[in-house]
C-alpha cells in the first residue's frame, strides 16, 4: 500500500458486495433482536456521541471483516 491514508477506502472498496449483504443481513437479525441484542449508546447523556458512537463501530467492524479479505487476497466478485 502506497499511502496509509487511503488503504481503509481500498480494503471497504475491494468487497463492496460482501460487505453490504453481510450488513444487510446482521441488520436483519438486528431488527428481530435489537433490543435484547444492542444496548442504548447515549455516553454522558447525549444521544449525538451516543449516535457517532454507533456509526463508527459498525463502520469500524465492517473494516475489519474487509481488511481480512483484503489480506487474504479473497476477492468475491459477480
Amino acid at each position: 500500500m502506497r499511502n496509509w491514508t487511503v488503504a481503509p477506502l481500498v480494503h471497504l472498496g475491494t468487497n463492496p458486495i460482501a460487505i453490504y449483504v453481510l450488513f444487510m443481513a446482521a441488520l436483519a437479525v438486528l431488527r428481530n433482536w435489537g433490543d435484547a441484542l444492542t444496548p442504548t449508546l447515549a455516553p454522558a447523556g447525549n444521544p449525538t456521541l451516543g449516535s457517532l458512537g454507533y456509526a463508527a463501530g459498525w463502520t469500524a467492524l465492517w473494516w475489519l471483516f474487509a481488511h481480512l479479505l483484503y489480506r487474504r487476497r479473497i476477492l468475491i466478485k459477480l
